[in-house]
């Protein structure tokens, strides 16, 4: 199994966004498993990680995080980190999935969490 991290910093996260993208894109020829994005405060053990996903196929939609909700959208917390499977990611990219103001800008989490929910997935939340 390979995965990727991606972390940015708070200030950077509609770059975020349009680089999950961008990434999502190229998803189906990669030979990553998972993309696994974080902020610049997170702590990972990558060998916790590798054993955590090892029981999720990435050949199946996941979005695997701390799952919070916005009115009625769930989504995960970037804080504690998302695990994209490579399944869910080109799913993302075949979707036009985009912030809608300023708030969804500035919370690109949310703007994840809306666009599973529109193509009938849901986020599994880590225990």
């Amino acid at each position: 199994m390979n995965f990727a991290l991606c972390c940015g910093a708070q200030q950077a996260v509609a770059s975020v966004l349009s680089a999950a993208l961008q990434l999502a894109h190229t998803a189906a020829s990669d030979t990553n498993d998972w993309l696994v994005l974080l902020n610049d405060q997170s702590y990972l053990l990558p060998t916790n990680l590798y054993c955590y996903l090892r029981t999720y196929s990435a050949e199946t939609p996941h979005l695997i995080g701390a799952g919070l909700v916005v009115g009625d959208t769930p989504f995960v917390s970037m804080a504690a980190g998302a695990a994209f499977s490579r399944a869910m990611l080109t799913a993302y990219a075949a979707h036009d999935c985009r912030a809608e103001g300023a708030w969804e800008q500035a919370n690109y989490a949310v703007v994840f969490g809306k666009c599973v929910k529109t193509m009938g997935y849901s986020i599994t939340v880590r225990s």
